[in-house]
């Protein structure tokens, strides 16, 4: 069946590129005419600089600059107000999969929506969909991955170079749809720094054995006076995952009433290929004070929903994307800084051979940011950010017709010492959003946060935040009514719902020294409004689906994560590492005094990792264990433990060319895994033992 052509904005092309441009663009000249940045405050003493190996063998660490936890500027993971991860280099490499959500599954407190390999969204603290927002480059990915755990976020993360997490409440910088954590994704589509070469690259490839998968990708980039450019590409394609033992979970065939799986799919799980292909273009002018750059992206996939084996969906993305930052632009501004991304997306659900619904959608969202110089003791930014998406869902099974969401914000982040070693910070957001589907609702939605951050020395530091949040509901939570059948839903809305909103607390303490490094959190959540898609127990007749509602409740979430690495030996070159870590988060809906559902179980593991100029090796354990706090019609899930492993070698090759051999190991002990996290864990099991091989080739 031909799938329709997507519908086109054409005055939002040249606006994406013009508007930019035109009034935020630093004049001809700029670099050598404007006045001298203003200096700065002095920074607080900091240990020596130690040297940095090569990318492809960089450990994350504590003292590793974050942009996305300051508009002020990068700061480290250490010094930062709220938790934040990073994972890059090597070891995002090694972890790379089909999907984000399964690329950083071992990371503290995240864990993965895990629908199907092809579909896979981070989920943070318990908390994902429309909750956790995912940037690219600064800027939404401006999808519609929040609606549904069945729709993948299209997004490779072959091609990532680093992605930061930002957990607990992000909505003051990043907006509503982070009031449960933010995922940062730097892929350097548009450079913000010269090259420094003519032309250099990567490209490589690999095959992996539990999928059968394929996969290759290419990456340039170059400089030609002022101007950086990029371009890459990536194709990937997978079969069918094998499994160790019955695609259905022992507590759904006792269920059913087959506890020997008499009949049942095992060893293989039917319908989880997935298969991607993309590529990007970008370039931009760096000079001594800023730059000034475009891309454009293009993602097309097909995978299939193991839960239902003739349904599989096709979705195609086209994204323009302009950034730019100016050092210095004019008295009293330390910086401005801006993002516009435009997308042109659709995706169809087919069963069978037939489109079933198709999903298109055409958004924009931009964002600048002006950091001032300091006004007495205080430093800071102000920023604007809008929005627009106009969805449009059509077929038998259109849950929701269409939907236009337009959005305006304004925001304001300021901090000041308070003693030598004690700072405070402050953050508002006032943000408006307008829902015009089958009705009309407009919402206000204000955040406020402040926080101590106590740094007793350069090595260590204490923060203590607190926030209110607020995020208007979506279209589909307000207006839907039909039936899912990716999700074998009946999804029904409620025009009555109020802002969903909560108050939460973090209490952090970091710590970096020569022989250990150490970050632990605890938090707390509670939601005055909660808003949850929870089972009626009631058929629907039409369909023959369950009806699921939406309802706000009271909830709250309260846990822990940590994180500790002791250097055993070695030196800033090369040196072994154990690190352990552990992370629990419990819900609660207070309305009902239920736990909430898919919420994973307590983990702990830990890793031993050695590294060197020429060889980097990392072996993790982790368990999971039983999860029997369970929501209404929801089964408990078994615990697992998966060992995984990788090791890369690096040969170094005349002409500053480096040839890089990797081969990794995931769930080496062949066990049943499955994600309490997912919607379709108790149908499909994560992949058992596969074994993958790739190599790299820089010049």
């Amino acid at each position: 069946m031909t799938r329709s052509s997507p519908r086109r904005s054409p005055w939002l092309l040249p606006a994406l590129v013009l508007l930019p441009a035109s009034v935020l663009a630093p004049p001809r000249g700029f670099a050598a005419d404007a006045p001298p940045p203003p200096a700065a405050p002095p920074p607080r003493p900091a240990p020596a600089e130690v040297e940095v190996l090569p990318d492809v063998f960089v450990t994350d660490s504590l003292r590793t600059p974050v942009r996305s936890a300051s508009p002020i500027g990068p700061v480290t993971a250490l010094e930062s107000l709220q938790p934040v991860g990073t994972v890059s280099g090597e070891r995002l490499r090694a972890t790379a999969e089909a999907s984000l959500g399964a690329t950083l599954l071992r990371e503290p407190g995240v864990t993965n929506s895990g629908f199907a390999p092809g579909a896979g969204r981070p989920v943070i603290r318990g908390q994902g969909g429309d909750r956790v927002r995912v940037l690219e480059n600064g800027v939404s990915t401006l999808d519609v991955a929040g609606l549904s755990d069945d729709h993948a976020v299209p997004v490779d993360p072959s091609s990532i170079e680093r992605v930061e997490i930002l957990r607990g409440p992000a909505t003051l910088r990043y907006g509503a749809n982070a009031i449960g954590g933010l995922v940062y994704l730097d892929d350097g589509r548009i450079p913000e720094a010269p090259v420094g070469q003519v032309v250099a690259g990567r490209v490589g490839g690999g095959w992996g054995s539990a999928d059968e998968q394929r996969a290759g990708f290419a990456a340039l980039r170059g400089q030609t006076g002022c101007f950086s450019w990029q371009a890459r590409g990536f194709a990937r394609e997978s079969e069918d995952l094998d499994i160790p033992g019955f695609a259905k979970s022992q507590q759904l065939l006792d269920e059913e009433g087959n506890p020997s799986g008499a009949g049942e799919a095992r060893d293989t799980l039917p319908n989880s290929y997935a298969k991607a292909a993309g590529g990007s273009v970008g370039g931009a002018y760096t000079v001594d004070r800023g730059f000034y750059g475009a891309s454009i992206d293009w993602f097309d996939t097909d995978y299939g929903l193991p839960n239902e084996p003739d349904v599989h969906i096709e979705l195609e993305r086209l994204r323009l994307d302009t950034r730019g930052r100016w050092d210095a632009p004019f008295g009293g501004a330390r910086s401005i800084a801006w993002a516009v991304g435009y997308s042109d997306y659709e995706h169809t659900e087919f069963e069978g051979p037939d489109a079933g619904t198709i999903f298109e959608q055409q958004a924009v969202e931009g964002r600048v940011e002006v950091a001032h110089c300091p006004w007495g003791c205080w430093e800071g930014a102000i920023g604007l950010q809008g929005g627009y998406a106009d969805l449009s869902v059509t077929g038998d099974e259109a849950l929701l017709p269409f939907a236009k969401t337009t959005s305006f914000a304004v925001f304001v982040t300021e901090r000041r010492p308070l003693t030598g070693c004690l700072d405070l910070e402050l953050g508002a957001r006032a943000e408006g959003t307008d829902v015009d589907s089958v009705g009309h609702e407009t919402f206000f939605a204000p955040s406020l946060s402040a926080g101590l951050r106590w740094q007793p020395s350069a090595s260590t530091v204490v923060a203590l935040s607190g926030a209110y949040a607020s995020r208007a509901p979506t279209a589909s939570e307000l207006y839907a009514d039909g039936p899912h059948i990716a999700t074998e839903t009946y999804e029904v809305g409620d025009p009555d719902l109020d802002l969903e909103r909560s108050v939460g607390v973090d209490l952090s303490y970091r710590t970096d020294g020569p022989r250990v490094s150490a970050a632990a959190t605890v938090f707390y959540q509670r939601y005055l409004e909660y808003i949850a898609l929870e089972p009626t127990g009631v058929i629907d007749v039409g369909s023959g689906l369950e009806i699921f509602d939406y309802v706000g409740h009271e909830a709250e979430f309260v846990g822990v994560e940590a994180k500790v690495v002791f250097h055993v030996l070695g030196d800033a070159t090369r040196g072994l590492d154990v690190e352990a870590l552990a992370d629990a988060v419990r819900a609660q809906d207070l309305d009902l005094d239920d736990p909430l559902p898919r919420i994973a179980p307590y983990r702990v593991g830990g890793a031993v990792v050695w590294r060197s100029p020429t060889l980097s090796a990392r072996v993790d354990l982790q368990h999971a264990f039983e999860q029997d706090r369970t929501a209404a019609f929801e089964l408990p899930t078994d615990a697992y433990t998966r060992l995984d492993a990788s090791i890369a070698w690096r040969f170094c090759l005349p002409c500053d060319r480096g040839l890089t051999l990797r081969l990794t190991g995931t769930n080496l002990l062949d066990k049943e895994i499955r994600l309490h996290s997912s919607f379709t864990k108790d149908v499909a099991p994560e992949r058992g033992r596969s074994l993958e091989v790739s190599v790299e080739f820089d010049f």
